[in-house]
């Protein structure tokens, strides 16, 4: 392949990459808007477990078209999937105990704080580098979730308080998670990722 082509290839990756980063951003706020609809009636642990048990079937169907199942479930990794399953349904459940004392849009902007957060993680866990203008980046982005959050910490009502808090752990273990998958797609299927995710969320 030429250089050319290869640079070609490394382009269609990344559009493709920042297209699915948009879709799941869409998708999660989605999914945060009917949280905050139904928190009220029912109770938290209730949420996280249909939230877990349904995706298995678009899971197991996404492996299936893949012709990835059962193949896929199979993993020489349990340990890696454990931690990131755990570290997982903890930073689900903080999320939607924030959209439960808080509007979705400032649970929303508080969550902005995982990518921030991921960058200096990428760099210690990853060795990936930062460059002068992602740093600048993260620094502007950085003030506006401080400005947002101090919206959020103005709210009336005591809950807004355990909101703030949860949505601060939220981010924190949230960026963890996001680089410990990066490092396990290195070995494991995507879809197994997601598949043992859902089963130790559900069970917990």
């Amino acid at each position: 392949m030429t250089h050319g082509g290869l640079s070609s290839l490394n382009q269609r990756y990344f559009l493709q990459g920042v297209g699915l980063r948009l879709l799941a951003a869409f998708l999660m706020t989605a999914m945060s808007a009917a949280v905050y609809a139904v928190a009220e009636e029912a109770a938290l642990g209730q949420i996280i477990f249909w939230r877990s048990a349904v995706a298995l079937i678009p899971i197991c169907l996404y492996m299936a078209a893949r012709s990835e199942f059962p193949q896929a479930l199979r993993t020489q990794q349990p340990g890696l999937h454990v931690v990131r399953s755990l570290f997982g349904a903890f930073s689900m459940a903080l999320s939607f105990l924030a959209l439960v004392y808080l509007p979705v849009a400032n649970v929303q902007a508080i969550g902005y704080l995982a990518p921030i957060l991921v960058l200096p993680l990428a760099a210690i866990m990853l060795g990936e580098q930062l460059t002068k203008v992602v740093i600048g980046a993260v620094i502007v982005g950085f003030g506006g979730v401080i400005a947002l959050l101090w919206e959020a910490l103005s709210l009336p009502g005591e809950g807004a308080m355990i909101g703030v808090a949860a949505g601060l752990g939220f981010a924190v273990t949230m960026a963890f998670v996001r680089v410990h998958t990066k490092r396990m797609t290195q070995t494991e299927h995507s879809s197994t990722i997601a598949f043992y995710f859902a089963v130790v969320a559900a069970l917990a």
